[in-house]
């Protein structure tokens, strides 16, 4: 019960920070989920991460907000592409040398 409880709100405050990975992976499952859910997946992630690093005897590192997109540029691409169409632009993508 306590667990839960510490862990929510360490959930929340990381979520709070910009910049970090686990406030930009907070503010899409909120979107989606609602704050509440969230915040709970939040908890759970960060759970995960300490036991990592118990059992690892190894130090956080934040992969940053922008690890999610660059999991899979594909997707993220057709997502921008899908609201610049649905904001009456057109769009065409060239993949950028080097």
């Amino acid at each position: 019960m306590f667990l839960k409880t510490i862990l929510m709100r360490a959930g929340f405050n990381g979520a709070r920070r910009h910049g970090s990975y686990f406030g930009e992976k907070f503010r899409r499952l909120a979107v989606r989920r609602g704050r509440l859910r969230a915040g709970m997946a939040i908890a759970h992630k960060m759970l995960v991460v300490i036991w990592h690093m118990l059992r690892d005897g190894t130090y956080y590192q934040d992969p940053g907000a922008a690890y999610l997109d660059r999991l899979d540029r594909t997707r993220t691409a057709h997502s921008l592409v899908k609201r610049l169409t649905a904001m009456g632009f057109d769009v065409q993508l060239n993949e950028a040398a080097g």
